[in-house]
């Protein structure tokens, strides 16, 4: 799947191209290039034609490309493969005395082109005080195949009497056959996104001026993903989803020192997707289709998943196919008002208003399978129906500055934000039932009155009555489901700024913030229940005696309808939030800047277990200039948070540190480096089952048969850069650095007592190393070869679990660019 430059290189060809590829651009660069090798004067003064001085540069080459180890993972964090490149072409205009005819300024820029993961083209061309154009357009090969997302870390001995070759993913690469290791990710994905931009200013300097604007993104591409029906099946996405936008804008500037804006905005985006089942590998016997048994063996489909014939048992969960659809449209104008005055010299004012009504439609949606859920009986199940919903928001921000004094201002930001969801899926669902995978369901024709008349029996379908269980659905449901949920936020910071001196000041302040999120929900369902086991589901008898809303019908079928139907109660959460602020900077001489600020709140309420009820901040930075050569910075950040709730537990830090360095001691040397520090800590309790858990675990409060534990996790993240560029003289220039992190950690492990582990710790222990060199010479005039070497190394402490040993994620590579730069 993915890629064709892998082709080349497992299959030899590329060596061979790109042994004469290299070959000849050497020679090309000496052939065609000018031949005076004289000092010549400094590149891309451009040249004068007509009114214009124009400017143009074109850089080709190629890449030769190595990599070692797991390329999925490769191809997931890098993505440069090899081959031929267009590295850069620009093409800058611009008028001498800016009365060009058309335009005083056009500017083109473009690369990647040829293979690259990210391709880009920009455009911007400007005349003196009639217009301004921006144009973009940009090419993403969005690659991932992460193999621990979403993995269900199976055990690697195959199930007994598997036949040759077996693995849970039919296209899993050789070195897990045999196994039940999943290699690559369940939710791999391999998309292209294509996104333009353009934007057209009119009238740009006057008192009034109009905007133009238009963005087109397209995303496309394979996906895969899994689902639980019975087992986790493993299904293929076809992704299509495009966004239109149109923007109009206008800028009134008729008072001094004031803009007001109007702005509108029409959005439209649609999705297209398709899901199919293609993991069919196993045979249930002879005459049957091949089925999907799923990825998660933790626990198998089923026990025995396989006879000593190596047919699947006939009881296992499976599925013989799968398929789902849906046209999605979503309508989304925007109107914005906003505007910035200072009019009044002592007193700034900004504010914004923007209200958007969207609606939101989805079409044709419908999902099949066929196959048998063990728990439930069922073998064959249809769900289809409209979806329709809305989504409100309107914004408010408001921003004052007031200079009070010439030392002392009052600043005052207040923010409104409300925003609300309704929306109703009416579903149609036809359930049909079987006792295993080999027997056909049987279909049940009642005389009583259905919910709906569209559920088709299966074409291998026998009449009689279907086999159920007690937790078999209901044959035919019509479920009308009606959910709504808001946000409502209105928060305000006051600060008082203060001069000390003129080389001291601080500020402070008091952000208070108040926070309501609320949800209801309201659901009908018009049911049918066929015997023989009609009693249950909703009509399950309570006391011998059928619920309300149930009625048994002469053909031994039950219907039901809901009794009353309305909305339940509404949940409501309500927070207030208090936070004190404080900021001191501070300039003790003309090269040293000194800040530093901290936040200290707490919130009477939250909404997630994570979230704090208590929470501090403290930043600082120092920033040092010793000479226009030398830059020197140091900072500082540090957030904690705590929930002191006796069910829950929890805290929380993220700290922040670094340096950075800028040295420029002369025209022909330069160097740049830095560091920072992350670490990320949490811990509160969780509710968890386990097999292997570790002894003596308290019971979880209010929900049986699970066991609650304090789940700490912490990481630790070390990451540096250094960058030396070196011209000794004017055309020779050599570049040498490196970017590099590790990253170490822990969290809970649920299965202490297992005997191998079951998790690998991933990227929680892994390093980084990227370190590169280049070369440039300008042999000519206009003309300067360049020789580029890049290293990628991702490596991931291993931990003896199945996963590391049979699809471990490290990789290596070097990667060799060389290309020649023509520029006047």
């Amino acid at each position: 799947m993915k890629n064709i430059s892998r082709l080349f290189r497992q299959s030899g060809l590329w060596e061979e191209l790109s042994c004469c590829l290299f070959a000849v651009l050497p020679t090309a660069v000496f052939l065609f290039a000018p031949a005076s090798f004289a000092q010549q004067p400094e590149e891309q003064k451009g040249i004068d034609q007509g009114n214009y001085n124009i400017k143009q540069s074109i850089e080709f080459g190629g890449r030769l490309t190595s990599v070692t180890g797991n390329e999925q993972t490769y191809d997931t964090m890098v993505n440069l493969q090899q081959g031929p490149r267009l590295l850069n072409f620009t093409t800058e205009m611009r008028s001498l005395d800016h009365r060009g005819t058309f335009f005083d300024r056009l500017y083109f820029n473009n690369f990647g082109y040829g293979g690259d993961p990210n391709v880009v083209s920009l455009l911007r061309i400007s005349k003196n005080k009639w217009y301004m154009f921006d144009g973009s357009f940009r090419h993403d090969e969005n690659f991932w195949d992460y193999s621990l997302l979403a993995n269900p870390y199976n055990p690697a001995p195959p199930p007994a009497n598997a036949p040759a070759n077996f693995n849970p993913i039919a296209t899993a690469p050789p070195n897990v056959l045999n196994t039940a290791v999943v290699g690559t990710s369940p939710h791999l994905y391999n998309t292209r996104r294509n996104m333009q931009s353009y934007g057209l200013t009119i009238l740009p300097d006057s008192k009034i001026r109009l905007r133009l604007g238009y963005n087109h993104t397209s995303n496309n591409g394979p996906a895969f993903t899994t689902d639980h029906q019975g087992t986790e099946q493993y299904y293929l996405q076809s992704l299509s989803n495009t966004l239109n936008q149109y923007r109009l804008g206008v800028d009134f500037r008729l008072l001094p020192r004031t803009n007001i804006s109007y702005d509108q905005i029409w959005s439209y985006y649609k999705a297209d997707p398709g899901t199919t089942n293609e993991n069919q590998q196993f045979s249930p016997g002879v005459g049957f289709p091949l089925v999907d048994l799923g990825v998660s063996w933790n626990g198998p489909p089923c026990n025995p998943a396989f006879q000593p014939s190596g047919v699947v048992s006939a009881n296992c969960n499976a599925l013989y196919n799968y398929s789902s659809h849906r046209r999605t449209r979503l309508r989304a104008p925007t109107e914005q008002v906003s505007f910035q005055s200072n009019f009044i010299r002592t007193l700034q004012l900004s504010g914004k208003f923007q209200y958007t009504g969207s609606d939101l439609n989805v079409y044709n949606y419908g999902q099949a399978y066929s196959g048998f859920v063990s728990r439930n009986n069922t073998s064959n199940y249809a769900d289809f129906g409209p979806v329709s919903g809305r989504h409100v928001t309107t914004y408010t921000d408001v921003g004052a500055t007031w200079q009070i004094t010439r030392d002392f201002s009052l600043v005052d930001s207040f923010h409104y934000g409300n925003w609300h969801d309704p929306a109703q899926y009416t579903s149609s669902q036809c359930s049909f039932f079987s006792s295993s995978l080999v027997i056909p369901p049987n279909f049940f024709t009642s005389s009583a009155v259905l919910p709906v008349s569209t559920c088709t029996p299966p074409a291998n379908a026998l009449p009689g009555t279907p086999n159920h269980k007690s937790g078999s659905a209901a044959d035919i449901l019509v479920n009308l489901d009606s959910n709504f949920l808001k946000q409502q936020i209105t928060s305000n910071l006051i600060e008082g700024q203060v001069q000390i001196s003129p080389r001291s000041g601080a500020y402070f302040g008091y952000r208070y913030v108040h926070r309501v999120i609320a949800d209801n929900f309201f659901n009908t369902q018009n049911a049918i229940y066929f015997p023989g086991t009609a009693a249950r589901g909703n009509c399950a008898l309570v006391s011998g005696v059928l619920p309300d809303g149930c009625t048994q019908n002469a053909d031994g079928s039950i219907s039901f309808v809901t009794p009353s139907p309305s909305f339940g109660p509404p949940g409501v959460t309500d927070i207030d939030s208090n936070t004190a602020v404080l900021g001191l900077w501070a300039k003790p001489t003309q090269r040293v800047f000194l800040n530093f600020d901290a936040e200290v709140g707490s919130a009477n309420n939250t909404f997630t277990r994570l979230s704090p009820r208590d929470f501090q901040q403290v930043r600082g930075r120092l920033r040092y200039q010793a000479a226009s050569a030398v830059n020197f910075s140091l900072y500082f950040t540090t957030r904690l948070g705590q929930n002191n709730d006796l069910t829950i537990n929890g805290s929380g830090n993220n700290t922040n540190a670094g340096m950075s360095l800028s040295l420029a001691p002369s025209e022909k040397i330069s160097t740049q480096l830095g560091y920072n520090y992350n670490s990320i800590s949490s811990s509160l309790l969780i509710c968890f089952t386990s097999d292997f858990a570790q002894p003596g675990l308290l019971a979880c409060p209010n929900v049986e048969g699970l066991v609650q534990q304090q789940s700490p996790y912490n990481s630790r993240i070390n990451t540096g850069f250094f960058d030396v560029l070196w011209s000794p003289f004017p055309r020779f220039s050599v570049e040498v650095g490196g970017n590099f992190s590790s990253a170490s950690g822990s969290e809970l492990q649920l299965n202490p007592l297992s005997p191998i582990a079951t998790i690998p710790t991933g990227p929680l222990n892994s390093t980084w190393y990227q370190p590169y060199g280049s070369i440039g010479y300008r042999f000519a005039k206009h003309w300067t070869g360049r020789a580029r070497w890049d290293y990628y190394s991702y490596h991931e402490d291993l931990n003896n679990s199945y996963q590391d040993f049979y699809a471990p994620r490290s990789f290596h590579s070097n990667l060799i660019t060389l290309s020649v730069r023509f520029a006047f």
